[in-house]
Parts: C-alpha cells; structure tokens; sequence
C-alpha cells in the first residue's frame, strides 16, 4: 500500500499524532513528579509522561508512514545519526 503524501494527509497525521500524544500529558496531569524523571542534561528532564507521549505519536505517524523517518526529541539514538539517516548516509 502506498502512503497517501497529499499535504491534507500529511496535516491530518501531524494533528492525530499530536492528539494522540495531548491524550497521554492530560490522563498524567498533575501526577509527573521531578523524582520520578530522568536527567537528560542540565536543566533538561524527560519523564515517562514524555517518553509515553513520543511512543503515541510515533505509533500514528508510522502506522500511515512506515517508510518515513522521523527525528524524535526523547530518542536513545544520538541526533546526529537521526539527522544523518534523514540525509540517506545511514541505513533506516
């Protein structure tokens, strides 16, 4: 099948995923606790919170774009190798 890469499309996807990812900062509201967060570098914390709404997003963006590669803010993998994958030097 191949991905529908119209600019409505492509809007509708960014907007779901968003959604998708507003639905999980609201369900833990209130509930996100400095102590329970990780220390990405100085002043630059990343909680489950961030980390479970990056996975919502992802998983709408993927499932309509599997074949795209996507710069992900809370990714293990270092940006340079993301940015290099977006510039075809590394494979997905």
């Amino acid at each position: 099948m191949v991905a529908d890469e119209r600019p409505e499309s492509l809007l509708r996807t960014a907007r779901d995923a968003a959604e998708a990812a507003v639905a999980i900062h609201r369900r833990d509201a209130g509930k996100i606790l400095l102590s329970g967060a990780t220390l990405k570098a100085r002043a630059d914390y990343v909680s489950q919170t961030d980390l479970d709404a990056q996975e919502a997003a992802l998983t709408v963006i993927l499932g309509r774009y599997p074949d795209h590669a996507v710069l992900a803010e809370e990714s293990d993998e270092p940006v340079e190798d993301q940015l290099a994958r977006w510039d075809g030097q590394l494979p997905s």
